[in-house]
């Protein structure tokens, strides 16, 4: 039974550390919660009470900032701008590397199309660059910060789009992290394209 408690303390420590690379503060605090958990149980069964008291306060801080993250809602706002604008390229060349990982087939940048930017406050939340066909907008990119990922920004993005007259998004991926985000936001595969009508 020691061995089993001992696996359970390492199982917290590592959930802990694991929380401190998590760059979307929703995803940290989730894990640091669980490692908590961990860490409270292996701390009550061998009677560690200032690593219980310790763990404690953190699952406890931890599960009071994730209600208020969830009660909070972001106050964004949407602008236009031209894909020549020199904020754009600064923008667009520092998530270069991040934004590989979901368009790896983007060797360049986009040269045209529509450009919409979703703002918090004045920080740059996401993109969405993309050509009109029509009422829809055949999709170029479609990317989000790291820090904004679990803060509804396409949710917003595409409630605007529609207001703008936009009624559908047409996109394209070879990358499952893209894939499953396309599925996540409710995009229909439909031949070689996925579609969301707005």
């Amino acid at each position: 039974m020691h061995v089993v408690y001992e696996i359970i303390g390492y199982c917290g420590t590592a959930l802990v550390l694991c929380s401190m690379l998590m760059t979307s503060v929703v995803k940290l605090r989730v894990l640091n919660a669980c490692g908590s958990v961990f860490s409270v149980i292996y701390a009550y069964v061998t009677h560690t009470w200032p690593v219980l008291i310790l763990n404690a306060s953190l699952l406890a801080i931890n599960i009071f900032q994730l209600v208020l993250l969830r009660r909070k809602k972001a106050v964004f706002h949407l602008e236009t701008a031209q894909i020549q604008d020199r904020s754009l390229q600064h923008f667009l060349e520092y998530y270069r590397s991040d934004i590989g990982i979901y368009f790896p087939e983007l060797e360049q940048m986009p040269d045209r199309g529509e450009v919409y930017i979703v703002y918090h406050d004045v920080e740059p939340a996401g993109i969405l660059i993309g050509e009109k066909e029509g009422s829809a907008l055949r999709v170029a990119l479609d990317y989000t910060t790291p820090k904004y990922r679990d803060c509804s920004v396409a949710g917003y993005l595409f409630t605007q789009l529609k207001e703008r007259g936009i009624t559908a998004l047409i996109a394209q991926s070879d990358t499952p992290a893209h894939y499953r985000y396309l599925d996540k936001m409710g995009f229909k595969l439909q031949g070689e394209d996925r579609i969301k009508n707005l």
